[in-house]
């Protein structure tokens, strides 16, 4: 059975508690939203907490954008926007309370609407009764006057400290090609952090890299990544149809590491939505306790721990 209570988490003010005795999630509703928390029974957070609002942005553009004193802050955990990126249109301030409302195991929670950026952004958590996994569907509705070209773009930031494992490749496709990497301009294609495998790439989270950041993004045939940290496996799978539009030079998948956080980015396929209509995406996670890491440097052996962790 999941349990709902309210409680206070660090310094987000209050929250929406999820709970089934297997795992526990924190779902802020003073602000966001924002997933911030979901950990193991006595376990630690996967996700990634800016408790001292170290990230965030504000310029004059913005304030006349969105208010006198307007300033977005990243919090951390797992949030829900829109692509392609844009500073004045996809960094509405989040910084009020949430509307909300549960329906058995599920709850909605809704992002306030801003006028210079028409779209209704929901996302929709469910804890299963009895396992660790999450379904978080992300809903956008165009509630604008006119039709509006985006995806839906799930983003969660995670902890520091980890590797982030990605599958890559799947089929032998002969004499086509069967992979693709895209960089964005202030990634280093020889960052240490970065490394390519035949089937898996992996990007370390380095606490200790200064003011070095990456970004890259490819199109995932597996629909998975999975983020192995602390003694956990966290796993996100997501539907994937490679035939679909998508943004960023054809990705569905695309992550970013800092020196505080990595981001796990999901997208749904690119489409024109009209007025009054929405576009949704679906992730589904996993949390694993691991007993041992992987030789992260082997294709195998993260295949093999993959498959020996989600049986």
């Amino acid at each position: 059975m999941v349990g709902f209570s309210y409680e206070n988490y660090k310094n987000y003010g209050k929250c929406l508690k999820m709970d089934n005795g297997v795992v526990s999630l924190f779902v802020t509703i003073d602000v966001g939203p924002r997933i911030i928390s979901y950990s193991l029974k006595d376990g630690e957070n996967v996700f990634f907490c800016d408790v001292d609002r170290k990230q965030n942005f504000s310029d004059e553009k913005y304030r006349e954008t969105f208010g006198k004193d307007a300033v977005w802050q990243i919090f951390g955990g797992h949030r829900i926007w829109a692509a392609p990126e844009s500073l004045y249109e996809m960094y509405t301030p989040d910084n009020e309370p949430v509307e909300f409302s549960k329906d058995g195991n599920s709850v909605t929670f809704t992002h306030r609407v801003y006028e210079s950026s028409p779209l209704k952004k929901s996302m929709t958590v469910t804890l299963d009764e009895t396992t660790s996994e999450v379904t978080v569907l992300h809903r956008i509705e165009n509630v604008g006057t006119e039709p509006k070209t985006f995806a839906v773009w799930a983003v969660s930031a995670v902890d520091a400290g980890g590797t982030e494992l990605l599958p890559y490749a799947i089929d032998d496709a002969g004499l086509l090609p069967n992979k693709n990497i895209v960089f964005w301009t202030y990634a280093d294609i020889k960052d240490p952090r970065i490394s390519f495998g035949n089937k898996f790439l992996t990007l370390r989270q380095n606490p200790d890299c200064g003011e070095s950041k990456t970004k890259f993004g490819f199109l995932s045939e597996a629909g998975k990544a999975y983020y192995l940290n602390k003694n956990n496996l966290f796993t996100i799978s997501f539907a994937s149809d490679i035939s679909a539009d998508h943004l960023d030079r054809c990705c569905n998948y695309e992550t970013y590491t800092n020196r505080l956080f990595l981001e796990m980015e999901t997208l749904s396929p690119v489409k024109k939505v009209l007025p009054g209509q929405a576009l949704e995406h679906t992730e589904h996670w996993t949390l694993s306790k691991v007993d041992c890491v992987p030789d992260l440097s082997s294709d195998k052996s993260i295949g093999d721990f993959i498959g020996s962790v989600c049986k």
